[in-house]
């Protein structure tokens, strides 16, 4: 396994490319320290705008929050754009 600064590196392809201005591709740190909460979830019928067609749509709304428990634990690196 490869590793950056003594920590495991893990390539997750839901993160933004590198190449991408403005991005940022890598996260540094304790990741089991790094918490993500959800909740206030919410659904919106909208019938009108589709009861001609005999339809109808789904909104949904939720809150999602994350960030490290402990200060410091987790280091979001942004690139500059070149």
């Amino acid at each position: 396994m490869e590793s950056l600064l003594g920590l495991p590196v893990v390539i997750a392809n839901t993160m933004p490319l590198p190449t991408t201005a403005n991005a940022t591709p890598i996260l540094l740190g304790d990741l089991s320290q790094y918490v993500v909460a959800t909740g206030g979830s919410r659904i919106v019928n909208i019938r009108e705008r589709f009861i001609e067609q005999q339809l109808q749509g789904l909104i949904l709304h939720q809150r999602i929050a994350s960030g490290g428990q402990a200060t410091g634990s987790v280091v979001a690196l942004k690139l500059a754009a070149s």
